[in-house]
């Protein structure tokens, strides 16, 4: 990627009680995410990543406008669990509704 800009990247811890072990969030800052409200970008799935949405970059490039890329679990650089493939229990929107809170809340994000 371009190093034309600021980033950052690593993981947070993600409370998930029925996952059986422990579970982080892969993400990638780019730009200063506290100077302004950021732009998050979810990839799609199943089971992508990130990388294909680097072209936002250029808005930060030409706008300033900061992004927080991040892999959703079960993808990409975040916990993955081929111990629930197929488990309807596990994976439910509210699952995934959660780790963006709890991403947003460990980035100190809220507004």
């Amino acid at each position: 990627m371009d190093a034309e800009f600021p980033s950052q990247e690593g993981r947070v811890s993600f409370d998930v009680p029925d996952a059986g072990k422990p579970v982080t969030t892969f993400y990638k800052l780019i730009g200063d995410v506290t100077s302004a409200n950021p732009l998050i970008a979810l990839h799609g799935g199943p089971d992508a990543g990130h990388e294909y949405l680097y072209p936002l970059t250029d808005l930060y490039k030409t706008h300033k406008i900061p992004i927080v890329f991040y892999d959703q679990i079960g993808c990409a650089n975040s916990t993955h669990f081929p111990e629930k493939l197929g488990d309807e229990v596990f994976w439910t929107l509210d699952l995934f509704i959660k780790e963006l809170d709890n991403l947003i809340d460990k980035l100190d994000l809220r507004s």
